[in-house]
């Protein structure tokens, strides 16, 4: 029954918790008096592109790997969380806004390193980068307002050039 309940809490996909799991922990957070709360917001760039040209099998393994390595950078002290298609958000509990700004810089060029090799045709495929938007949890705003000051600073890096972390 525990795996039963576990992987009702996960992702099937990408590994990573959903956001059930987010509520219930922030809840949590914010019952243990944690400090600061810092928000990642995580978009794949040109996603919807390397699906058609690539097709969603290869895109799903995509969306895979970049999930795994988003969560080896979070997963001893946050919460890496998938919201819906190629996004993601992690949450840090006691990250001030300096510390978030470099585990997102950390993220971005670990994803950016990543080498993927189509199996059929052992062809490179393109680099895949990220945008990153970064903000605090505000209990004012609640968790569905932090995410989406998140969201409209991921926008930001997005309309700066993609590939880059934009903080709120």
């Amino acid at each position: 029954i525990d795996d039963l309940h576990a992987n009702r809490q996960l992702d099937a996909l990408t590994g990573l918790y959903n956001r059930s799991v987010m509520s219930q922990t922030v809840d949590m957070w914010v019952n243990n008096d944690t400090k600061n709360i810092a928000a990642l917001a995580i978009n794949l760039d040109h996603f919807k592109q390397f699906n058609d040209n690539y097709g969603m099998t290869i895109g799903n393994v995509i969306l895979s790997k970049v999930a795994q390595k988003v969560k080896s950078y979070v997963s001893d002290s946050g919460l890496p969380v998938r919201l819906a298609g190629e996004e993601f958000l992690v949450l840090i509990p006691d990250a001030n806004p300096v510390t978030a700004k470099e585990i997102a810089e950390k993220v971005r060029v670990g994803v950016e390193k990543l080498q993927f090799i189509n199996a059929k045709n052992k062809e490179r495929l393109p680099k895949i980068t990220v945008s990153i938007g970064v903000t605090e949890y505000c209990e004012k705003i609640g968790l569905d307002g932090t995410i989406q000051k998140a969201t409209s600073a991921l926008r930001m890096a997005k309309a700066t050039g993609r590939n880059r972390v934009y903080t709120d």
